[in-house]
């Protein structure tokens, strides 16, 4: 076996030597300790009843009526434990391997992290067996606009609907709702199936003649979280295959980017925004089939691994993390059986190309592999604060690893390598479907969080990096009226807050190193709050007291606290000066983030109580801040919105984020207050600015009151917004399809958050007549808006 001991970056200080295994070496070293894991029951998972109206019909017939998507399915469970640790693989040797390749001349060691120092550069090594992907073609610049296009014929007067309707659709009222919204029009670039039941019977037509023209200077995009994207024979999350056939489908449909959710490892309790790595991907985004996702793991293994699984229930509903976590981790370890048999350490191409990944990313990958595997130890647990004494440390951690390799190297060394190769697949994939956006014209837009969890393998591995007393936040918000403790003290995020000073000593190479490899995968991001490199709203309490907090006066809190209350880091916005240093300090950190994002454009979400030097600080360097147009008032007057056409270019437009009501519910709860509970003036004045802002008749509804939210006020808020002045506009699924299904509520862990699907699979997109229907209607606005994205 090689030599596998982890060496610490400097000894352990005032910690004396241990001589013998300590109780958790010994709880390790017996059988019992890492169970077999729990097969997937299938009686654990609640059937989804079929959503009548929905099969895929013939497409030369009209649509038939189509009900609303069924509500999507809350399961009645979710994990109340910690997994237990996997076992130890196993797999039959098979034949010998043909091909071999030179070994690296140094055994495989997970380096520890070492504070400032780059990762060390790729040596020149042959090519692996499997060639890499060829690097994509460079997406021309947003400001590099294409040579016109050439008049086009007139198209001729569509056809007129085989079902004459009550009212003719000739010449629209002036006033009504649906003013913006265009008659569908069957021409070479549009087809439209014809107007489903339940839809306005007038759709009015456009006097304008409708081409396909790029306009890169002013792209669209779709948000979509990976988990809620639903493919046929997916089991039971997103994964990049859904992605890449929503990429398609996008392509198709005229959008420039999707834009995704973090995307990186996360805990139990699911959330993206608390990953346990700034750097680690989440393996259950991951194809686990064995013909393109898994190669090393046989069809054969793939077929006993879910022959106990109802697929069928498991794809139904909502994420069901109790059951496809342990279903992806068994599919994960026994590909990873048959690699450490076949290839590691056996100088093959495999071995090679593992090697020399797990070489370049040296800088983080053994820390943490460390991590994770004492997760294991600790049957789940990632506070790593309330590990075992032996342990509880990065520098003990190293020291406990190594006496256990020198125990049991082979169980060790399978248990750390594990992790290392299921991130090197997950690189892999990600990279391969980056690489096929591109090829599609279709950009790829992340997200990174300003903060990363206490209970993180970078936390874990960098503690001074971090000041582990206060926990970041954001200031108190009255939009959130579903969360009491928001409104009264802000949101507490438990994420510890950086020690610049400490990282600016060698040049942020945490930060670079982070950045980096989100521009690995994506052509754009966004940063979470970026408001919180200019101060951020902390803390000085953890959220698990949050409650204990809740009904206090500022005094009592502050008697509990040592005199400390919640408020802005390193200053407040209360004087000149500390303004001019907080932007001073914000511009700082994000001209590294831009130097480190290598081409990548970095989107700012700049919402919630934004200081005056904000947004004229974000345009000087360029940076688009968010748009999101029901808080863009004017005069302090919620009816009078900012108009669309006086937005920035550089900026992006959006209804709503993870975090809100999507815009229909924000619709129906604001009609509902104004025609049933006599007319309050907060949701009178909503429905006025949204109205202005997209052309909609307030008075079009039933009684003359305000229209319920159906497809002629969604798709005069799609194109109000489309025609927004702005650089990016973005749209979420929920909202592009009118569905009001929510994605996260903050301050809410009871296990419904991060857990959403889309109801429609990635084939029902284009083939069924309901979803095809509205994607043809989506396509036309952004012709009509100049945002479309010509397909090849």
């Amino acid at each position: 076996m090689p030599d596998f001991r982890l060496k610490p970056e400097a000894p352990v200080q005032d910690e004396p030597p241990v001589s013998e295994p300590g109780t958790a070496l010994e709880s390790y070293l017996e059988p019992e300790a890492h169970p077999e894991p729990a097969a997937v029951e299938a009686d654990t998972l609640t059937p989804m009843p079929t959503e009548p109206g929905l099969d895929v019909l013939e497409l030369d017939t009209p649509p038939s009526p189509v009900p609303a998507p069924a509500k999507s399915f809350e399961p009645d469970h979710f994990p109340t434990g910690a997994p237990q640790a996997m076992p130890v693989p196993t797999a039959d040797k098979p034949e010998a391997e043909t091909e071999k390749e030179a070994a690296p001349e140094e055994p495989f060691v997970l380096g520890a992290i070492r504070d400032g120092a780059p990762a060390p550069a790729a040596e020149n090594e042959p090519a692996p067996e499997t060639k890499p992907e060829p690097e994509p073609e460079e997406s021309p610049e947003p400001e590099e606009t294409p040579e016109p296009e050439p008049e086009p014929e007139p198209e001729p007067e569509p056809e007129a609907d085989p079902e004459p309707e009550e009212e003719t659709p000739e010449e629209p009222a002036e006033d009504e709702a649906a003013a913006d919204v265009n008659e569908p029009e069957k021409g070479e670039n549009d087809e439209v199936e014809g107007t489903p039941a339940g839809t306005p019977a007038e759709w009015p037509k456009s006097s304008q003649t409708v081409t396909v023209s790029p306009s890169p200077d002013k792209p669209a995009g779709l948000l979509i979280p990976i988990f809620s994207i639903r493919r046929p024979d997916d089991l039971g999350i997103g994964d990049v295959v859904g992605l890449r056939e929503l990429i398609d489908w996008a392509a198709d449909t005229g959008f420039a980017f999707v834009q995704l959710l973090p995307i990186n490892e996360t805990g139990l309790d699911n959330s993206p925004y608390n990953a346990i790595s700034s750097v680690a991907l989440e393996p259950l985004t991951l194809d686990c089939s064995p013909e393109d996702g898994l190669t090393d793991l046989t069809a054969e293994s793939y077929a006993e691994a879910i022959a106990e699984v109802d697929l069928a229930r498991l794809r139904s509903g909502n994420v069901q993390y109790d059951a496809v976590r342990p279903l992806k981790q068994e599919l994960l370890w026994r590909a990873f059986g048959k690699f450490f048999e076949d290839h590691f350490q056996q100088k093959t191409d495999r071995d090679v190309a593992f090697h020399r990944f797990c070489e370049e990313e040296e800088s983080w990958i053994g820390d943490y592999c460390i991590y994770r595997f004492l997760m294991d130890l600790e049957e789940g647990n990632q506070n790593w604060r309330t590990w075992s004494e032996e342990f509880n440390t990065i520098d003990k951690a190293r020291d406990f690893t190594t006496r256990l390799m020198e125990v049991d190297s082979e169980k060790t060394e399978r248990q750390l390598v594990f992790y290392a190769y299921v991130q090197w697949i997950a690189h892999q994939q990600w990279k391969k479907v980056r690489a096929y956006a591109d090829s599609k014209n279709v950009q790829l837009m992340g997200d990174m969080p300003i903060g990363v969890a206490m209970c993180s393998a970078d936390v874990f591995g960098n503690p001074s990096l971090f000041n582990l007393e206060w926990y970041g936040g954001a200031p108190p918000e009255t939009n959130f009226k579903d969360d009491e403790f928001t409104q009264k003290w802000g949101q507490n995020w438990g994420i510890p807050l950086y020690r610049w000073d400490v990282m600016e000593k060698d040049d942020f190479q945490w930060w670079r190193q982070r950045v980096g490899k989100v521009s690995d995968i994506f052509s754009l991001f966004r940063i979470d709050h970026a408001l919180g490199f200019y101060r951020i709203y902390a803390f000085p309490w953890e959220p698990q007291r949050n409650q204990e907090f809740l009904p206090l006066s500022h005094d009592q809190a502050k008697s509990k606290t040592g005199g400390q209350l919640p408020g802005f880091k390193p200053n407040a916005d209360d004087t000149h000066e500390h303004k001019q240093e907080n932007r001073a300090l914000g511009e700082k950190y994000l001209r590294m983030i831009q130097d480190a994002a290598n081409g990548a454009a970095v989107i700012a979400e700049d919402l919630g109580v934004v200081p005056d030097y904000v947004r004229p600080s974000l345009l000087s360097l360029d940076i688009p801040g968010t748009k999101v147009p029901m808080w863009e008032v004017r005069h302090n007057n919620p009816a009078d919105l900012v108009p669309k056409t006086d937005y920035p270019y550089v900026s992006f437009a959006t209804y709503a984020t993870h975090d809100h009501f999507p815009i229909s519910r924000q619709w129906e709860q604001n009609r509902a207050r104004v025609t049933e509970g006599g007319d309050p003036w907060e949701s009178r004045a909503f429905l006025e600015g949204l109205a202005r802002y997209a052309d909609i008749d307030l008075g079009d509804g039933p009684g003359g009151g305000p229209p319920p939210y159906g497809d002629a006020v969604r798709e005069a808020l799609l194109k109000a917004l489309f025609n927004a002045s702005s650089k990016y506009v973005c749209v979420m699924i929920t909202d592009l399809f009118g569905l009001d299904d929510r994605i996260n509520v903050p301050g809410v862990a009871d296990g419904s958050n991060w857990s959403y699907r889309f109801g429609a699979n990635t084939e029902e997109l284009s083939s069924n007549p309901h979803w095809r229907y509205l994607g043809q209607r989506v396509k036309k606005l952004l012709i009509e808006t100049g945002r479309s994205l010509e397909s090849e």
